[in-house]
């Protein structure tokens, strides 16, 4: 314990002694040391039905009509990719201590075949609002809380407001859809990345989607119902993040 106080006092004198301008940098450094070691299992969602219509229809092309897919489903195929995706998420080691899950259907129909409850034992299931795909069409628009709430009673719901967690410039209509603004959502996503760097768990699995991922992780692109490790270190290297 002596030994432990002494390094403590030698690392406060140092940093003390360090010239002020420098001292945020110092602090940067060993915050990075500190979480560096977590690790990370990024998972993207299975194939959904707007998958698929945009696979035929580009997204912004002339003539382009949104289907009206809300909250959009997983196909036969979305399904079978997140089933195979078991086997890779039952071997991931240490099993992750906390799995953070996009609330929109997809996402939560596609951790739970992936990491079903009765298999895979993870102390605890986070539907967190932060991890939430962009909006660009009515498939990105969910539902409330309550009704997440009956569904997937399984899940921490805390961090969800009780009526509109999407992006929405009209909240009395629940089925509204306006393009969240690209600099709104990339300050989420920064928020989201430093909330899975500052978490206390070690070992971390998130289920989200690609648009989130391609920012999250500073470029990756991710195929449906793909798992990508990497530690909180690449992934502040990657991105510059100031954990």
């Amino acid at each position: 314990m002596r030994s432990l106080v002494t390094c403590n006092a030698l690392a406060i004198k140092y940093v003390t002694s360090v010239p002020r301008r420098h001292r945020r940098c110092f602090c940067a450094r060993a915050s990075l040391m500190d979480h560096q070691e977590k690790v990370l299992h990024f998972m993207r969602h299975g194939q959904t039905e707007m998958n698929v219509y945009l696979g035929h229809n580009a997204f912004g092309s002339e003539g382009f009509e949104d289907p009206l897919l809300y909250d959009t489903k997983l196909t036969p195929e979305g399904i079978w990719q997140a089933e195979q995706a078991q086997s890779k998420a039952l071997q991931l080691h240490p099993v992750p201590e906390v799995l953070i899950v996009s609330p929109l259907t997809r996402a939560l129909h596609t951790a739970e075949l992936a990491f079903p409850s009765a298999r895979c034992q993870i102390p605890r299931r986070i539907a967190h609002p932060l991890a939430r795909e962009r909006v660009y069409l009515s498939s990105d628009i969910g539902v409330l809380r309550s009704e997440l709430a009956d569904k997937w009673d399984n899940y921490d719901m805390d961090e969800l407001p009780e009526e509109v967690w999407w992006y929405s410039e009209d909240r009395r209509n629940q089925r509204s859809v306006t393009m969240e603004p690209e600099e709104i959502f990339h300050r989420r996503i920064e928020e989201l990345r430093k909330h899975i760097l500052q978490r206390p768990e070690r070992n971390i699995a998130v289920v989200t989607h690609s648009g989130v991922l391609e920012a999250l992780t500073g470029g990756y692109l991710f195929r449906n119902g793909e798992i990508r490790t990497m530690t909180a270190g690449e992934l502040i290297a990657r991105t510059g993040t100031e954990a």
